[in-house]
């Protein structure tokens, strides 16, 4: 039984007119990372430097493709497209995010002060 791909936009919520077929697929398998590929794209190409998790999902939520399958897996879980991009984008965004790395030591500063007080006396 093949799986049938069919692609929502998310910026035409309900909007059947606006839905396409993307494909069909010989097992669930290969129709789930059709769905995965679809979603990853959107998100590398709507991220941008400091975007936190939150803000790259509303994007998707808005602009990006909503892919389904039409049938449930063989053993009965139903591939999400947004469970999918909310998870992509927390471990993209954790990833992309800066390390805080601890202040700076003040050893130089307390050694020049130190250095500054021995030649006062």
């Amino acid at each position: 039984m093949p799986f049938e791909l069919r692609i929502r936009e998310n910026s035409h919520y309900r909007d059947e007119s606006e839905a396409y077929d993307h494909g069909s697929f010989a097992t669930y398998a290969e129709a789930e990372a059709a769905c995965r590929k679809i979603v990853d794209e959107y998100l590398a190409s709507a991220r941008k430097s400091g975007m936190s998790a939150d803000d790259l999902f509303r994007s998707y939520t808005m602009f990006g493709e909503d892919p389904a399958i039409d049938a449930a897996g063989p053993n009965g879980e139903r591939f999400s497209a947004w469970d999918y991009a909310r998870r992509r984008c927390r471990e993209s965004c954790e990833r992309a995010a800066p390390t805080i790395s601890s202040p700076p030591s003040n050893s130089s500063s307390a050694a020049r002060r130190a250095s500054a007080v021995r030649r006062r006396r």
